[in-house]
Formats: C-alpha cells, sequence, structure tokens
C-alpha cells in the first residue's frame, strides 16, 4: 500500500498513537462497541456479539466464504490495516477490533452482521424494520416535511439569483438537519424523527455560500454520496430536486451502498421502497422526481466501495473512477471520517490540508471525535452548551474541502 495517505502525513509514523483506536475503557470508540454496535449484532445475529469476537481472525480463504461481493479487496482493506499497525499478534476477532482503527473495526463489524444475518446468502435486510420505522417517520410529519418544497414550487420561476442563493441554502440545512437522526446510534432510535432547517447556532464552520457559488459557476454533475434512509434521504431529494429546477447544476448522481451498512444506511434494495413511499404519501414531489429521473437528469447507483472498510484519502483514485459527478456532497459522520481519515487532529486544522481532486462538500452532524475546521474559539463555546458536542449528533458543520484557505467561511 501507499506510505502516504494524502494530506502530508506519513503512515510510517507512530500510528497507533496518531489513530482513534481502543486503548481504554475511557475512549469514545470503546463506548460506542460496548454500548451500541455490540447490542445491534447480538439483536440481528444468529450468534452473539461475545462468541463472534472469540473466534479467530478469518484468514483470506475463510473470509471469501462469508459471501461477500468483492471479498478479495475488502480483505485487502483488513489486512492493510492490520499489517500496517501490528504485522502479526491479531488471533480474534476481539483483537482486530480492539486493536485497529474504530472506522476500519466499525466497518468489519457490519460486515460480520451481514454474514451472521445470513443475509449474503437470503438478501433479507436485517434492519428492514427499523427502516421502515425511519420511512413512516417521513409520513408523519408530512406538512412540516412539505413546507420547503412547496416554496420551491410557488417560486422557483419567479426568484432573484439571491433568492435562489437563500433557497438552495435553505434546503442545504434541510439536509443537515436530516442527518441528526441515525438509527445505528442507540440515543436516536427512539427520539425525534422529523427534520426541520438546522439551528444556525448549532452550526460549528458554514462554508454553504462559497459551494453554492461553486456550483453556479463550475458545476454540472453533482453526485451525493448518501447516509440514512427515512428524513435524510427524503431531505437528500428535496435538495436534488432544488439545484435542478433553480439552474445551478445539470443533473445529480445519488450514491448509496450496495448492501445494509450501519443500520439505516441507505442502500439500492430502500430506493424503490422510498419512491413507493413518495408516489403515495408526497405526489407533487413524487412527478417532480420522476420527471427528472426518465429523463436522466437523477440518477442513482449502488457500489460495493462505499461498504469497503477504507477512507477517501488511500483510496481517492477508486472514488474518482466510481463518483461521476464533477463535484460531491459526503453526508453524515462516516462519510467525513472517510475524507480526513480517522485520525485525532488539531480540531482548527484547516481543511485545506486535505485537498480533493473533486471538490466536496461535507454536511455532517457530530457523532464521533473526528473534527477538523472548527476555530478554538467556536469549539469552546460548543463545550460550554453541551459536554457531549463532538459526539450527539446535535451539533453541525457544513464544510467544503478544495484545498484553499479561502473558501472556508468560520464561525466566529
Amino acid at each position: 500500500m501507499d506510505n502516504e495517505l494524502g494530506t502530508g502525513i506519513s503512515c510510517e509514523q507512530d500510528v497507533y498513537d496518531e489513530l482513534f483506536a481502543l486503548r481504554s475503557t475511557t475512549d469514545w470508540a470503546y463506548d460506542c462497541l460496548t454500548n451500541r454496535v455490540c447490542k445491534i449484532f447480538d439483536e440481528h445475529c444468529s450468534c452473539s456479539y461475545n462468541t463472534f469476537a472469540a473466534e479467530k481472525f478469518p484468514t483470506r480463504s475463510e473470509f471469501s466464504k462469508w459471501g461477500v461481493p468483492y471479498a478479495d479487496a475488502c480483505y485487502d482493506s483488513l489486512e492493510d490495516e492490520r499489517i500496517l499497525k501490528f504485522e502479526s499478534g491479531i488471533e480474534t476477532n476481539r483483537d482486530f477490533i480492539e486493536k485497529c482503527n474504530y472506522l476500519i473495526a466499525e466497518f468489519y463489524l457490519y460486515i460480520a452482521m451481514m454474514k451472521y444475518s445470513n443475509f449474503f446468502f437470503t438478501g433479507v435486510d436485517p434492519f428492514i424494520d427499523k427502516k421502515m420505522v425511519a420511512w413512516d417517520a417521513v409520513v408523519s410529519n408530512k406538512e412540516a416535511n412539505l413546507s420547503l418544497f412547496h416554496a420551491l414550487e410557488i417560486g422557483s420561476s419567479n426568484l432573484s439569483i439571491i433568492e435562489k442563493k437563500i433557497l438552495v441554502q435553505s434546503f442545504l440545512f434541510f439536509s443537515l438537519s436530516g442527518n441528526c437522526i441515525d438509527l445505528s446510534q442507540t440515543n436516536f432510535l427512539h427520539s425525534n424523527l422529523s427534520a426541520s432547517v438546522f439551528d444556525e447556532e448549532l452550526l460549528l464552520c458554514n462554508d454553504a455560500i462559497p459551494f453554492i457559488e461553486h456550483l453556479l459557476h463550475g458545476c454540472s454533475v453533482l453526485s451525493i454520496v448518501c447516509d440514512n434512509c427515512g428524513v435524510e434521504f427524503y431531505a437528500d431529494v428535496l435538495l436534488a430536486l432544488c439545484v435542478i429546477e433553480l439552474g445551478f447544476v445539470d443533473s445529480v448522481e445519488f450514491c448509496v451502498k450496495a448492501f445494509p451498512t450501519f443500520v439505516s444506511d441507505v442502500t439500492v434494495d430502500d430506493v424503490p421502497i422510498f419512491l413507493h413511499m413518495l408516489q403515495r404519501e408526497f405526489p407533487n414531489v413524487y412527478d417532480m422526481y420522476d420527471k427528472h429521473a426518465k429523463s436522466g437528469v437523477i440518477t442513482y447507483k449502488g457500489d460495493y466501495f462505499f461498504n469497503n472498510p477504507t477512507d477517501y484519502i488511500r483510496k481517492e483514485h477508486l472514488l474518482n473512477r466510481i463518483v461521476s459527478g464533477d463535484t460531491a456532497i459526503f453526508k453524515g459522520d462516516l462519510n467525513y471520517r472517510r475524507l480526513v481519515y480517522d485520525r485525532d487532529y488539531p480540531i482548527d486544522m484547516s481543511v485545506s490540508a486535505f485537498p480533493k481532486h473533486l471538490p466536496s462538500l461535507a454536511l455532517r452532524t457530530l457523532k464521533s471525535d473526528v473534527l477538523v475546521g472548527v476555530e478554538k474559539d467556536v469549539a469552546h463555546r460548543a463545550e460550554q452548551k453541551d459536554v457531549n458536542w463532538r459526539v450527539n449528533g446535535r451539533f453541525g458543520v457544513i464544510q467544503f474541502f478544495v484545498g484553499v484557505d479561502e473558501h472556508t467561511t468560520h464561525v466566529h
């Protein structure tokens, strides 16, 4: 594998200290595994998490029998992590999970869940019941979830360019608000499953305006790399309709996962469920979507790359090959961690340290410690408001990764 991650930070440094890893019971990642992921595993799998954790870490040959699509590429990512940091000493699944980078460990656990729920052989989504709760929430909050669309319907042909930019920003905030919901986090399972325009007081960094200017002057095809189904995906579709109807882009491509991961993440098989709900409950939204889908202006694709336990830095060449857009929006916490790699960076490290060949906007509410591009006084004020501000999904960032400081608008 390459020694350089693309940020000027070498993998030959002391990566064990640099990467988030489960070094003690006080770590956030340790808490996630012991209080979240293992419970999801126990709920959906034929064996317990503890039984799985005690099993030997699979060889490449054993892993290929799990039924994982593109098993060799997937195992390469796991082996890269193991060889890079440990070389040896990984005997059991617990050894791997508790020592490797948390991003990789979490991906590995969800792949194991698909194996032990028999998904790879039956195709039955073990999380479908929870996803249906998320889809139903879109309907149960119909009026709130239609308000922005009405603004688009009424004013799309009569707005000034300034008014159009303001409307696009509102749809970006709505899409961000949808990301507050995450069914892989137990504290979100029974909380508010409706979205509203995101509270700017909770926004730690806002690059919406430079991103909108970029769309207006430098974007033809926009790719949206999706996160959660339910309200968030609905908000993402409205965002796509907005930028198309207002003439900011020519077309939009949705990129979704190929098989279930992180409970509520959108997969290829979820899209028809969503469209059926949209047609039944939101006919005007569906008609606008269908018009653009039939003409090829809106498309979606699922790819196993988005299920692969790797980051978007070392694998940027693959990302750029899979994502068709000349600009991309990456939704959610997981995509953020993949954009910057799961390291314990200084919180005020500039996003310009992560130049992208593909101009990329991160729309993310914070559900993990990884964070860059936030001024220290802003972070301090957030901590004063909420001691769990970095992990509870309440605060958010809109960050434009183009590698140029001047394009970043910090909150002061």
